[in-house]
């Protein structure tokens, strides 16, 4: 369970599933390559290339990951990451109007959940070409338990209870 007022970590598996997403879109992207140069052919002479990139995307994630880490207490949340150059991002709970979780199949595979912070912020709404686009104001992938019993806790909190 979480606790208010701690540093919390993300879980490391959120490395796994970062390397994981990365890897099949590179493997989405260089797919129709491999099918043109017979598939037996690209692992021969592609496969090393395709091995040491997916190391050192490892390496990295889980090095980005350590550095990810988020707080909360009864007026705001706070996100805090960054490897070479620190950020934060901190919410108060007064101005949250909904929180949603979402998970899928490749988030459930490795026991995460996303939590999406929206607040009364027009920072949200991105308008690119003519129409608009909504994102959360802050996003968090933690373990699936741990999601909801923070959006519960976070909820209640911002509605004054």
């Amino acid at each position: 369970m979480l606790k208010p007022d701690t540093k919390i970590k993300v879980p490391i598996s959120l490395a796994f599933y970062r390397t994981v997403r990365i890897m099949l879109f590179i493997g989405l992207l260089i797919s129709p390559f491999m099918i043109m140069a017979g598939f037996d052919k690209w692992i021969k002479f592609w496969g090393g290339l395709w091995i040491s990139p997916g190391i050192f995307i490892l390496i990295w994630m889980i090095i980005s990951t350590s550095k990810t880490s988020f707080t909360f207490n009864d007026q705001n949340i706070t996100k805090y990451w960054g490897v070479f150059f620190k950020e934060s991002v901190t919410v108060p709970l007064s101005t949250i109007q909904n929180i949603s979780t979402a998970g899928g199949p490749l988030l459930g595979m490795f026991g995460l959940s996303m939590i999406m912070i929206w607040t009364s912020s027009p920072s949200q709404i991105l308008i690119r070409n003519g129409n608009s686009y909504n994102s959360a104001d802050l996003g968090l992938r933690i373990k699936k338990g741990d999601a909801e019993w923070l959006q519960e806790y976070l909820m209640k909190k911002s509605h004054g209870k």
